[in-house]
């Protein structure tokens, strides 16, 4: 009986099979992915002439149009419930604002965010294979830094050119500090390894690359020279990322590992401290007092401002209204993502939002520590809740993947046609 039944149902098993290869490796996901990942690096200082359109905005607008029509993607159930929760919620709260909101601000977070509605279910072996990859190309720019801060050190000369002296001011991105001395009156330049708006930015992402190689790979030469590279920058954010997700990457690391470790960071901070990088480090801890600094205003002042949500007539519900915040604050430091929210829309939407955030970073997660350190990015990196770049890669890291463990209520948005021999 069982042999007439293997007889009878060949076509089913191989139907089976390829719809387990399909659910592994969806069309168009590592075209998707790598081509996404490229543009977020290396065009995300570039804007379209004559229009101001950011180029990262079109190509990832492109490419979900793509994605959508010839590739596989999901439309999660949850996501959208709680996305439209969201975005009812700031309808309302720009209703109630009491000052003129700022359509395109509003329509920009609901666009941005409404991507993150959509999944692509895959195998943790394709995952893998794409965090790889990413891994790779910060370490391509890991090597730029280093050359970069390492050059001028030992040369006194810029190795690597700004792209300012290469590129025409009007396709350029501006109100970013791209070009940035250690400190006032220095001569050596932080390394915005030629493509990044500024240092930060290097920062952050090798800090993810780093965290991405721990969770996922562990190979030591890579950490040393992803870690080498984020000390390099000068810039404080990407080691604010390793030090809040440290808790959950040190239990990664077996016991041996650990005893390697020990005599490795022992020579690192033998190597910092001769080349200087601690007494860099203890000036800039000091300007955390200083309402004038870039430390204050990227970690103290976002705390500090909230207090103006309590002239709102309704805190809960209703804030400043779209875009009014940094009108509001004159510009006096970075507005978080957070803080943003909260002035411009109030409690409610601001938590509605955090809610479908985190849902999307977390839910059948690869990894807890990875998905973590892009929300401390989200939530530390400084006043990314609109920052094109940023959306887009913590939608390409983390937000876009599920692996696949089992059956999940989903919804086929389009499948790829069949198309004809030779077509």
């Amino acid at each position: 009986m069982d042999g007439q039944a293997a007889r009878q149902n060949p076509a089913e098993r191989l139907q089976r099979a390829v719809r387990a290869v399909a659910m592994s490796h969806p069309r168009g996901a590592w075209f998707f992915f790598v081509s996404q990942l490229l543009a977020v690096v290396v065009l995300q200082r570039i804007v379209v002439p004559g229009a101001g359109v950011e180029m990262v905005l079109v190509t990832f607008a492109t490419g979900i149009a793509g994605l959508c029509l010839f590739g596989e993607v999901h439309v999660c159930s949850t996501r959208v419930i709680l996305f439209s929760a969201f975005a009812a919620s700031i309808c309302l709260s720009s209703f109630l604002a009491s000052r003129e909101v700022s359509a395109t601000s509003l329509i920009l977070l609901l666009a941005a965010y409404a991507t993150y509605v959509i999944r692509l279910e895959v195998s943790r072996a394709f995952y893998l294979r794409c965090m790889n990859f990413f891994v790779d190309v910060m370490i391509v720019f890991a090597f730029v830094t280093i050359v970069q801060i390492g050059g001028q050190a030992l040369t006194g000369k810029i190795i690597v050119p700004s792209m300012d002296d290469l590129v025409p001011k009007q396709m350029i991105v501006q109100g970013f500090v791209y070009w940035q001395t250690l400190e006032w009156g220095a001569e050596l330049i932080k390394p915005p390894a030629f493509f990044f708006r500024e240092v930060s930015f290097v920062s952050q992402f090798l800090a993810l690359a780093i965290v991405a190689e721990i969770a996922f790979f562990r190979r030591l030469w890579r950490l040393l020279v992803l870690g080498t590279a984020v000390f390099a920058t000068f810039a404080g954010t990407g080691l604010l990322i390793l030090a809040c997700t440290a808790p959950l990457l040190i239990a990664k690391f077996s016991r041996s590992a650990t005893l390697i470790a020990i005599p490795v960071i022992a020579v690192a901070a033998i190597g910092l401290a001769v080349s200087g990088w601690f007494s860099n480090v203890e000036h800039r801890l000091g300007e955390y007092e200083d309402p004038s600094s870039s430390a204050y205003g990227r970690f103290v002042y976002p705390i500090v401002v909230l207090s103006r949500l309590e002239q709102t007539d309704n805190p809960l519900l209703s804030g400043m209204g779209a875009g009014n915040a940094e009108r509001a604050t004159k510009g006096a430091g970075v507005l978080a993502a957070p803080t943003k929210l909260l002035l411009e829309y109030g409690v409610v939407p601001a938590v509605l939002f955090y809610v479908f955030f985190i849902y999307c970073l977390f839910y059948r997660t690869p990894d807890v520590s990875f998905s973590f350190a892009q929300l401390v990015v989200h939530v530390l990196g400084g006043g990314y809740l609109l920052v094109s770049p940023y959306i887009i890669l913590l939608f390409i890291l983390g937000a876009m993947w599920t692996v696949r463990e089992g059956n999940d209520s989903v919804q086929v948005v389009r499948t790829v046609r069949a198309f004809p021999n030779g077509a």
